[in-house]
C-alpha cells in the first residue's frame, strides 16, 4: 500500500470515527431524558400536571429518537447512492405547509410564531413530495432550535433566475461567518445550545443538503452574524413553462 493510500484510509478511519462518535452523543441524549422522566413516574412522587409534563416529554424524546434514526438511515442511503426517489412535477408549497402544519404546535409550545407562507409567484419542480417535506422539516426544526420565545420564522416562495426559491428566515441566534462556513458539516457543534430540544440538528441539516442535491437543488444558508437570526435559501429549477418565461436565463441553479 502507497504512502497516499495508508493516508487516505487513516483520513477515512478518523472521519468515520468522529461521526459514530458525534452519533452515539445525539442517539444517547433522548434515552437519558426518557430515563430521567422514567425514574420521576417510578418514584410516585408527582402530581398530576407533573405526570402529565413526564409523559409529554418522554413522548417528545421518543419522537426525537424516531427523527434521528430516520435521519441516520437516509443519509446513509444517499451517501451509498441506494436513495430511493419518486420524483414528480410538484409544487414546493404543499411539503412546504405540510412540514409547517406538522410543527406549528411545536412552534406554539415555545411562543414562536410561524405565520403563513408569503407566496409572490410559484413554479412546478421535478421532486419527491416526502423527501422535499423532509427537508423543510429539517430548516423549520433548525429555526425552531435557534429562535427564543416571542421570536417569529417567516416563509417565503418566489421565482428567481428560473429557480423556484424557498427561504426559511429566523430572527434567532444567528451565525457568526466561521460557523455559516461549515453548517452543512456533520460534526459541526458551534450552533448547538446546550439545553438544545432538538438533539442531532447538526446531522439533520448536512441530510438536508444531501437531499437537495440529490434534487439538482441548492441549499444556503446567510446570516448578519450573532443575535440577527439565520436565512435558509433552497432552489430548485423551475419547470413550469408559462410561470419561468418570467425569466430570460435557462442557467443551472445559481449559488
Amino acid at each position: 500500500m502507497s504512502d497516499l493510500d495508508t493516508a487516505t484510509t487513516e483520513d477515512l478511519r478518523q472521519v468515520m470515527n468522529g461521526l459514530l462518535s458525534t452519533l452515539s452523543h445525539d442517539l444517547r441524549t433522548p434515552l437519558s431524558a426518557i430515563a430521567g422522566w422514567l425514574f420521576l413516574l417510578e418514584s410516585e412522587k408527582l402530581d398530576a400536571a407533573a405526570k402529565k409534563r413526564a409523559l409529554d416529554k418522554i413522548r417528545q424524546n421518543v419522537e426525537n429518537q424516531v427523527r434521528l434514526i430516520d435521519d441516520i438511515t437516509m443519509l446513509s442511503r444517499s451517501m451509498t447512492g441506494h436513495l430511493q426517489m419518486e420524483v414528480a412535477m410538484i409544487s414546493p408549497l404543499p411539503p412546504l405547509e405540510a412540514a409547517m402544519e406538522k410543527l406549528r404546535a411545536t412552534a406554539n409550545t415555545g411562543l414562536v410564531s410561524l405565520p403563513p407562507v408569503r407566496v409572490s409567484e410559484i413554479g412546478m419542480v421535478m421532486a419527491d413530495n416526502e423527501f422535499l417535506r423532509r427537508v423543510f422539516e429539517i430548516l423549520i426544526l433548525h429555526a425552531l432550535n435557534s429562535t427564543p420565545q416571542n421570536g417569529a420564522i417567516e416563509t417565503a416562495v418566489c421565482i428567481r433566475d428560473g429557480n423556484v426559491e424557498i427561504t426559511i428566515a429566523d430572527n434567532g441566534r444567528g451565525l457568526n461567518p466561521a460557523e455559516l462556513s461549515d453548517i452543512f458539516d456533520a460534526f459541526r457543534k458551534g450552533d448547538s445550545a446546550p439545553d438544545s430540544a432538538y438533539p442531532g440538528a447538526e446531522r439533520s441539516l448536512m441530510l438536508a443538503k444531501a437531499l437537495v442535491d440529490e434534487h439538482g437543488g441548492q441549499l444556503h444558508a446567510s446570516s448578519r452574524g450573532r443575535g440577527l437570526g439565520t436565512t435558509f435559501t433552497l432552489r430548485l429549477r423551475c419547470v413550469d413553462a408559462q410561470v419561468s418565461t418570467v425569466n430570460t436565463t435557462n442557467n443551472p441553479v445559481a449559488t
